[in-house]
């Protein structure tokens, strides 16, 4: 009988597989559109975003690297970059790639909310409640969604 500890190393080393086959998967159209067209960053930007929701960074940062390379104002690839930086607990880089990222697209509540959560990590208070409040005012309904993070900015 295997050890316990044998056991484990097989079951995440199948959980892996597992994981890998399924994200195959689900970039596929997007894999088939980019053989079509190398330079489809919405195609890119999906499989990029696919890989960070599925802790698979190093792929999604190529990805959004990529749409960098083709066109560095891309602000949902910037977004997506502090995201993962983010997630790294780099808040300072995060903090620079939504600044970028909100500069090319003023609209994006998101951006915002995301570069408020990132101000709150790094203790900054004030700045996270200036963002957070910037962000429901482009879109209300993020209150509601992020009740909580409101209550602890004290909005």
């Amino acid at each position: 009988m295997p050890s316990g500890e044998r056991v484990s190393r097989l079951v995440e080393r199948e959980q892996g597989l597992l994981l890998a086959r399924r994200l195959e998967r689900e970039v596929l159209p997007y894999r088939q559109a980019l053989a079509a067209n190398p330079k489809d960053i919405d195609a890119r930007l999906q499989i990029g975003t696919i890989y960070a929701r599925n802790g698979v960074l190093d792929v999604a940062q190529r990805e959004f690297d990529a749409i960098l390379e083709i066109d560095p104002r891309h602000a949902s690839a910037l977004n997506n970059r502090g995201n993962l930086y983010f997630g790294r607990g780099d808040f300072e880089r995060a903090l620079d790639a939504y600044r970028t990222a909100e500069e090319l697209d003023p609209a994006d509540a998101g951006i915002r909310l995301n570069a408020a959560l990132a101000f709150y990590r790094l203790g900054k208070l004030s700045e996270a409640r200036d963002k957070f409040r910037e962000a429901t005012k482009l879109k209300s309904d993020i209150t509601a969604q992020y009740g909580a993070f409101a209550k602890l900015l004290g909005n």
